[in-house]
């Protein structure tokens, strides 16, 4: 380890604004996400107060696709 590293100042820790009190938290939760028509999806966070009262949605890394039908089903009534 160098001197510098020593008594460098601290990087910020990221920081996100919440998407219900609007102020900017240190911890955020990811609550959600938005679509965009062009690049990847916007990330909604929630801070420690918020985020109980907030409703989550899906978030980029969750699958919410319908579940596939049983092999041999085909959704016709009988």
């Amino acid at each position: 380890m160098t001197r510098d590293a020593l008594v460098a100042k601290a990087r910020r820790p990221f920081d996100a604004v919440c998407v219900r009190c609007k102020a900017e938290t240190c911890a955020p939760t990811e609550v959600g996400s938005v679509e965009r028509a062009s690049g990847p999806p916007v990330v909604l966070y929630a801070c420690p107060r918020c985020v109980l009262g907030t409703g989550a949605g899906p978030t980029p890394g969750e699958d919410i696709s319908p579940p596939s039908a049983p092999a041999g089903a085909t959704g016709a009534p009988e």
